[in-house]
Parts: C-alpha cells; sequence; structure tokens
C-alpha cells in the first residue's frame, strides 16, 4: 500500500511541477504578446496558438527591419555616389 502512495505521491509532485511550468510559460508568452502588441493576449487561444503568432509577429518585424535597413544602406551609397562623381 505504502508503494502506491509513494508513486500517487511522486504523480502529483511531478503534476505540480508541470502545471508551474505551464503558468509561468503563460505568463511569459502574455508579456511579449502585449509588448509586441500582436492582439489581445487574453483572447482565450491557446498557449500553442499564441506562440504561433508571436513567431508570425516576429519574423514581421525582422523582415520589416531588414528591409529598413537594406533601404538606408543604399540611400547612404547613392548619397555617396553622387558625391563621388559630381
Amino acid at each position: 500500500m505504502s508503494e502506491g502512495v509513494s508513486t500517487a505521491e511522486a504523480l502529483r509532485k511531478t503534476l505540480d511541477a508541470k502545471a508551474t511550468e505551464h503558468s509561468t510559460l503563460q505568463a511569459i508568452v502574455t508579456s511579449v504578446y502585449d509588448a509586441l502588441e500582436v492582439g489581445d493576449s487574453r483572447s482565450g487561444s491557446s498557449l500553442r496558438g499564441r506562440i504561433e503568432a508571436l513567431y508570425t509577429r516576429v519574423g514581421e518585424r525582422l523582415k520589416n527591419a531588414l528591409h529598413i535597413g537594406m533601404k538606408r544602406a543604399l540611400a547612404m551609397v547613392s548619397l555617396k555616389a553622387q558625391v563621388w562623381f559630381w
């Protein structure tokens, strides 16, 4: 009987640890979600769905940042070329 009790106790501790991990991850995702202004972080979407939305949003922001950086770099090259050749 004590073996069954110790197994049940171990399972309860594991479940509690997993629930704590999930709550912590959910709080982190909610914070990032709000910071990136992805949408309503409390919309009822699953944690996985919100993480996927974050992944998409971060990808969009990186793409936009790269695009802006390239435009600025090309503008600088263009200005330098005008100075050199005029």
